[in-house]
């Protein structure tokens, strides 16, 4: 399933796409002309000129899931995942360069602050920077190197001089100076944490399991934790402005800020979201349904025949 919302987040509807089965998606990304790129599970990518759906291209890369993605420009965009494969491509999908990531971990993250200057993490504690568009990529020490799993990375603002680093167990990582040096973020928690991003130099966010949310408005000097109300496991985040942002998590759960970040909690887009399985089914069908509240629910099944 893929979701598209044209008013800030007040309403969603289907992304409709080309017909390619059951595939999951596990990754979007917009171009600065609203150009769109999905990656998904079999090496699958789509890329499409939003919201037009007569011009859209889309392919395999490779057999392994792509996990992560990031556009640099309208026609410059780069996936990675697992197996530590990377993929780029200058010329709108048209052709594809395979990187040599250095590592055979899967790659969770892939960021860049420009189009020469990048990151990937990985699991296994896997860190490792470009500073020729992805040509080469050099391994970054750090005191977890080995021993956990790295789920994101993202500099603060546009600084390009204070990555970030988020993995499993609550850890979280950050450096002063281009990575050369790495200090622990105390987190106070113990849950996965699954991203990391700024919106300006001073606003950022980290997500985690179980609504863990923290978030800084003055550069990383203090960072505050907080619970989302939904408690479920949050996945991604999307700044849509110098502090308006999103999560969304499991359950169909999207969180938005209503003014800044300091009230991302307060506010979903999804109070509520149901799943149903099998799909299709013809005796028996179980409903899942997730809600902010207590509250009635009215389920109507439709014989589609």
């Amino acid at each position: 399933i893929c979701l598209q919302t044209s008013d800030r987040g007040n309403t969603w509807s289907n992304f409709v796409g080309n017909g390619t089965g059951d595939h999951q998606y596990l990754d979007v990304t917009f171009t600065p002309i609203g150009t769109i790129w999905i990656i998904g599970d079999s090496g699958l990518y789509l890329h499409k000129n939003f919201p037009l759906t007569s011009h859209i291209a889309s392919g395999y890369l490779t057999t392994s899931s792509l996990l992560c993605c990031v556009a640099l420009n309208d026609s410059a965009f780069y996936c990675a995942g697992e197996l530590g494969l990377a993929f780029r491509t200058f010329d709108y999908g048209l052709t594809w360069d395979t990187l040599s990531t250095g590592t055979t971990e899967t790659i969770n993250d892939i960021y860049f602050e420009d189009a020469a200057n990048g990151w990937i993490a990985a699991d296994g504690g896997y860190l490792a920077m470009t500073s020729d568009s992805g040509n080469t990529w050099n391994f970054v020490s750090q005191p977890f190197w080995g021993f956990a799993d790295y789920n994101s990375i993202a500099l603060q603002g546009s600084t390009g001089m204070n990555p970030y680093v988020v993995g499993e167990s609550g850890i979280a990582l950050f450096s002063v100076n281009s990575g050369t040096n790495w200090f622990p973020l105390a987190t106070d928690t113990t849950v996965n944490l699954n991203a990391v991003r700024f919106g300006t130099q001073n606003a950022g966010l980290i997500c985690g399991d179980n609504g863990f949310i923290f978030r800084t408005e003055n550069g990383g000097t203090t960072w505050i934790a907080e619970t989302s109300a939904s408690h479920v496991d949050l996945y991604d985040i999307a700044f849509a402005g110098d502090t308006i942002a999103f999560i969304c998590g499991d359950s169909g759960v999207v969180l938005r800020s209503n003014v800044d970040i300091s009230s991302v909690h307060t506010t979903t887009t999804a109070s509520l979201s149901a799943s149903a399985y099998p799909n299709p089914f013809s005796d028996n069908l179980s409903v899942n349904v997730t809600l902010e509240s207590t509250q009635d629910v009215e389920i109507l099944i439709t014989d589609v025949t």
